[in-house]
């Protein structure tokens, strides 16, 4: 008499497919980092057939193990750009936040003149792009009549466009706007 095979729950994954997936997505994930983002193009390079590998790494980037594998690549990225450079979100921010306060009245003393550029403090120097000193002449070149200063700052709508899309500024604008759909009267007819 044949032994019956044990009877799997329905729905019941066994530990090999589930070690399986498992190792397919990890393998989805490094190929997304390696190749730049194209998920599809992940998707085919760990197996999955061109036909359907848009979609399987779209349900992919939903699964909670990919979730958290994109979640530990990028603190690993971000303490090692810390540890290598010193460069932490929060500084990042704090030079985005002086670009955008900045104040070209910090640069002139109290009577107009340009302050030497040493007394300028850190947020009034930080939204300084380049400085340029030419120091002007009389015709025949023997005599010093005069200094012309340029200074180049950062651009402050840049800055503050950074920061609105940090904070979701625009996600949030363009959430609020209705959808317009112009068509004309023959579309209408169609419809």
């Amino acid at each position: 008499m044949a032994k019956a095979k044990p009877k799997v729950a329905e729905g019941h994954v066994s530990s090999n497919k589930r070690r399986d997936d498992q190792a397919k997505r990890e393998r989805f994930v490094q190929e997304v980092l390696a190749n730049g983002g194209s998920r599809r193009a992940a998707a085919i390079a760990v197996g999955i057939p061109e036909k359907s590998a848009a979609v399987w790494a779209c349900n992919q980037m939903k699964h909670p193990y990919v979730k958290q594998l994109f979640e530990d690549h990028k603190q690993r990225v971000a303490a090692e750009l810390e540890e290598k450079h010193g460069l932490t979100i929060k500084n990042v921010l704090e030079a985005l936040r002086r670009l955008v306060m900045a104040d070209p009245r910090q640069l002139f003393n109290a009577d107009g003149s340009l302050k030497p550029i040493r007394e300028l403090d850190d947020a009034t120097a930080s939204m300084v792009s380049s400085f340029e000193v030419t120091e002007n002449y009389n015709r025949d070149g023997s005599t010093a009549i005069g200094r012309t200063s340029k200074i180049k700052m950062y651009d402050k709508n840049s800055a503050i466009d950074k920061a609105m899309r940090h904070l979701g500024a625009f996600e949030r604008d363009n959430k609020q706007k209705p959808l317009t759909v112009n068509i004309t009267a023959e579309d209408a007819q169609v419809l």
